[in-house]
């Protein structure tokens, strides 16, 4: 983890998305870098998993520090 501060609003608004789209990101952020599915695929019997849904099972329940650090928060709001 780093500080919010060496991110650019541009990627706090991207790592909003991938969050809101439950997609995996890098802790980085100021380096973002949204996880390569091709590269992680689960695989059964040599081939893609048909039940990977690449989603939780359930949504997170996040504290208020949790929320603080996905950087959603710092997002500055256009006026």
């Amino acid at each position: 983890m780093m500080p919010v501060s060496s991110a650019t609003q541009e990627d706090l608004i991207r790592k909003k998305e991938l969050f809101e789209q439950q997609d995996g990101h890098s802790h980085w952020p100021m380096a973002l870098q949204p996880f390569i599915k091709a590269f992680l695929e689960p695989m059964r019997n040599g081939k893609p998993d048909p039940l990977n849904t690449w989603k939780p099972r359930q949504a997170p329940q996040l504290s208020e520090r949790a929320y603080k650090l996905t950087g959603i928060p710092y997002i500055k709001s256009s006026a």
